[in-house]
């Protein structure tokens, strides 16, 4: 192909190639299991992947304090990797793409909110705060995400 066919191509559609999906998939897979060990099994080695047993060994003391701060951790990774997913595997259009966004934006506050809560290591005094600023924007963010109306856009390029 010459690279005229090359740019018409890519201005067709904006998904994104298969080699971007193929490495996000894999990559954000496993960055999403780490993340689920992390919130549900702080420490719990996966031998799926490569020397986690000896990275959990370093870090976990037994302390809750670790376990507190590994399932914040987790739910970032979630966060992180679940966006990416989004944005690399749904429509291309973006209306819809910052609703898929919102509503998992949405997901990771709460559980954000949630790990917070369940810890007792630290009062509410101290943590709770966090907690409830997390659990308002998740509910502002999937409240936006479910209820509001989206319109698709008409293609460019076609008449009415």
């Amino acid at each position: 192909l010459a690279p005229h066919s090359l740019n018409t191509a890519h201005h067709n559609t904006m998904a994104p190639p298969i080699h971007v999906k193929a490495v996000a998939g894999i990559v954000n897979g496993f960055v999403l299991i780490a993340g689920i060990r992390n919130v549900a099994a702080p420490g719990m080695a996966l031998p799926i992947i490569p020397e986690d047993s000896a990275f959990q060994d370093h870090f976990h003391d037994g302390s809750r304090k670790v376990e507190f701060l590994f399932q914040m951790l987790g739910v970032c990774f979630c966060a992180m990797a679940f966006n990416k997913l989004v944005a690399v595997f749904t429509t291309p259009e973006s209306t819809f793409l910052r609703q898929k966004l919102f509503f998992t934006y949405g997901l990771c506050d709460l559980a954000m909110a949630a790990v917070v809560v369940q810890y007792k290591g630290l009062p509410m005094s101290v943590t709770g705060g966090f907690a409830a600023m997390h659990a308002v924007e998740g509910a502002a963010f999937l409240h936006d995400a479910l209820m509001r109306k989206r319109a698709v856009k008409k293609a460019a390029g076609k008449k009415k």
